[in-house]
């Protein structure tokens, strides 16, 4: 089976280094999380909606994967405003909480991309 890393690591649990797409065995680490996000670099700037398993990347961990939201395009009023900061600051201010709730970080470039998506949401 699988688990997420952060339950693993709070749980004791055993974990296997993987071969990666560039033939490297590697360990579930945040770094290794993060260094396959960055792999999806390239795919994101077309669509945010994009897998991470097996991304390219000498460090990359091959079974990774984001956590996506699902958020209108069209919000409302003072909830909508809230939402875009909130948003706003989870992939800014709010990375510093990622790695001590064992959460890999996102790249400087993911971020960039998820910016720019939520600059198109609209407040009416």
């Amino acid at each position: 089976g699988y688990v997420e890393l952060a339950y693993s690591v709070q749980n004791g649990l055993n974990y296997a280094k993987l071969k990666n797409r560039a033939g490297k065995f590697v360990a579930p680490t945040l770094a290794s999380t993060t260094a396959a996000a960055a792999g999806a670099v390239k795919a994101m700037q077309k669509d945010v909606r994009v897998s991470i398993v097996n991304a390219p990347g000498e460090e990359a961990y091959p079974i990774a994967g984001f956590t996506y939201l699902m958020v209108y395009t069209n919000q409302s009023g003072e909830k909508g405003k809230a939402l875009v900061e909130f948003l706003r600051w989870g992939i800014n201010d709010g990375q510093k909480y990622a790695a001590p709730l064992l959460y890999a970080p996102l790249p400087e470039e993911v971020v960039k991309i998820n910016e720019a998506t939520i600059k198109t949401i609209k407040i009416k």
